[in-house]
């Protein structure tokens, strides 16, 4: 899989925790990785991930964020 960058790997996580923590503020950060990602070569996920935020279906997204990171090879463990 392809290495993700650093800001994708922080903003995904932080992605993560909004969503568990059904935060609406998900959809912002949402939007900064999605710009981060945007020539990963992801689209289908990254549209797959927009749609369950939007929808406000956050354990679609979460399920959707977890494809997206084991694509991207992104360890979901917050770092030290």
């Amino acid at each position: 899989p392809a290495r993700a960058p650093a800001d994708a790997v922080r903003l995904a996580r932080r992605l993560g925790a909004l969503l568990r923590a059904d935060d609406a503020q998900a959809e912002d950060v949402l939007g900064e990785l999605l710009a981060v990602l945007a020539h990963a070569g992801q689209d289908a996920l990254l549209a797959e991930l927009r749609l369950a935020v939007d929808d406000v279906e956050y354990g679609a997204a979460l399920a959707a964020l977890d494809r997206l990171a084991r694509a991207m090879d992104i360890d979901m463990a917050e770092g030290p």
